[in-house]
């Protein structure tokens, strides 16, 4: 459910929250900030909404459908009284496969709404997506990297502080070394592809 919300509110031009004043009802809208991307408008009064918003065709689709595109995920971020923080993690290199699956849990588990991309060493023409809300995430084949090389890059909301740490370090532990990196990409070709159950056969267009 929460991924399904969260989709909803991420494809919205507009996002009205009618929530009577309490202490949840802040933290909840300080959530919503974090999660919004920053060309969405948010209005807390119902009341004032203008009705050309609502009525005028200015539904933008293609804008839509980029908020939700992985490979332009933004971290808007947003106030912090009520403990939501917002981590905006990326690298250059790419996840290390068997080291993704070791530390998945610990990337994606718990009260977290995270979402972006990644590659991995032995399939690099292939952009992978990150979807993942409420403790399940969601991986796969994206799209084709083309000519240059893609990047990792995960954002991650939650609102525990101490999974802020637990995301952050476990998203360093998943990367490829820098020494592993320095040795290219060519002793990656002939290992067992590990994820392929969620990525697809290595080799295979997107």
């Amino acid at each position: 459910m929460g991924e399904a919300l969260a989709a909803q509110l991420e494809y919205s031009l507009l996002v009205v929250a009618d929530l009577a004043p309490s202490a949840v009802a802040e933290a909840g809208l300080e959530l919503v900030e974090h999660l919004r991307a920053p060309d969405q408008l948010l209005v807390t009064d119902p009341y004032a909404v203008d009705p050309a918003l609502l009525l005028g065709g200015l539904l933008d689709h293609a804008a839509g459908l980029r908020r939700r595109d992985p490979r332009t995920v933004e971290s808007h971020g947003g106030p912090t009284a009520h403990g939501t923080w917002t981590l905006d993690l990326s690298s250059e290199r790419p996840f290390h496969p068997e080291r993704l699956l070791e530390h998945i849990e610990a990337l994606g588990g718990g009260a977290l709404r995270s979402r972006g991309r990644f590659w991995v060493p032995d399939r690099p023409g292939t952009i992978a997506r990150w979807d993942g809300a409420g403790g399940q995430v969601s991986v796969g084949a994206h799209a084709d990297s083309g000519r240059d090389l893609p990047t990792t890059r995960l954002v991650v909301t939650g609102v525990v502080a101490a999974d802020a740490d637990r995301v952050h370090r476990a998203f360093v532990r998943s990367l490829v070394t820098p020494e592993e990196w320095a040795r290219g990409l060519a002793p990656w070709m002939d290992r067992e592809d590990v994820l392929a159950p969620w990525l697809g056969e290595r080799g295979a267009r997107v």
